[in-house]
């Protein structure tokens, strides 16, 4: 359907190493190689985050690729 259509359009624009690295995780993490990033957990394992790694991600360069140091998943944090 549309939604799968979608997704694999989105899915084409992702480097490839990258989309390897979220396939593997899907796969060993129940389904779910990316996690959002709300207040200072992991919306994935749902644990918290060490500042550092927080810092990182909300004032580090853009453009890289971060993980959640607990559960491995990419996250997504906002930025600002």
């Amino acid at each position: 359907g549309a939604l799968n259509e979608a997704r694999a359009e989105a899915a084409a624009k992702v480097p490839g190493e990258l989309a390897s690295t979220y396939e593997r995780l899907r796969q060993r993490l129940g389904g779910t190689g990316v996690a959002r990033l709300v207040g200072s957990l992991c919306d994935g394992c749902h644990l918290s985050l060490p500042a550092t790694a927080l810092e990182q991600l909300r004032h580090g360069p853009g453009g890289q690729v971060e993980y959640c140091e607990q559960c491995g998943r990419i996250l997504v944090a906002p930025r600002g």
